[in-house]
C-alpha cells in the first residue's frame, strides 16, 4: 500500500504532503492535496503504548485521508469513519487496535467534523496556493472555501 510522501515542518509537531495523494476507494477517488498539513493520527500520547505513535507507517495513510475528509467533507462522516476503519485494516493494524481506534473515533468525531475558523482559514490559504492547478476541482475544497477565496480574488 502506498505511502504519503510527508516533510516535516520545523518547529511543528506537523507534516506537510509533497505530492499530492490519491486513493480510490469503490470508484471514488479522494485527492488530498500537496501542501497539506496534518499531526499524523490523533492518539495522546498516554495511549501510544496500546495503539501505535501518531507517525507510525500502520496509521499514517488511513488517518492522512481521515483527516482530510474531515476537513472537505467529500463523504459525509459515517463513510469517513468507515473507510478510515477499513484503511487500518487494510494497513494490518492488529483487531484489538483496530476496535481501540475505532471507539476513540466514533466517541470524539463528532467534535472534530464542523470545521472551526481557523481550520477554514487553513485551507482558503492551501486553495490559494493550489488555485491554478490543473484539475483543481479534483481536491472538493467545501464551498465556504471557494466563496472566500473567490471573493479574496476581487
Amino acid at each position: 500500500m502506498q505511502q504519503p510522501a510527508l516533510r516535516p515542518i520545523p518547529v511543528s509537531n506537523k507534516y506537510e504532503l509533497a505530492d499530492d495523494f490519491e486513493y480510490t476507494h469503490n470508484g471514488e477517488t479522494i485527492v488530498v492535496p500537496r501542501y497539506f498539513c496534518y499531526d499524523g493520527a490523533s492518539i495522546p500520547s498516554y495511549a501510544w503504548q496500546l495503539v501505535h505513535t501518531p507517525f507510525s507507517p500502520l496509521v499514517m495513510m488511513p488517518a492522512l485521508l481521515h483527516d482530510w475528509l474531515y476537513y472537505n467533507h467529500q463523504i459525509d462522516r459515517k463513510r469517513a469513519d468507515a473507510l478510515f476503519y477499513e484503511l487500518l485494516v487494510e494497513t494490518g493494524v492488529s483487531r484489538l487496535r483496530r476496535v481501540i481506534i475505532k471507539f476513540a473515533v466514533n466517541w470524539t468525531g463528532a467534535n472534530y467534523w464542523e470545521n472551526e475558523e481557523k481550520h477554514i482559514l487553513e485551507m482558503v490559504d492551501l486553495a490559494t496556493r493550489l488555485q491554478d492547478s490543473p484539475n483543481f476541482e479534483r481536491y472538493h475544497f467545501p464551498d465556504e472555501v471557494l466563496r472566500r477565496l473567490s471573493l479574496s480574488q476581487l
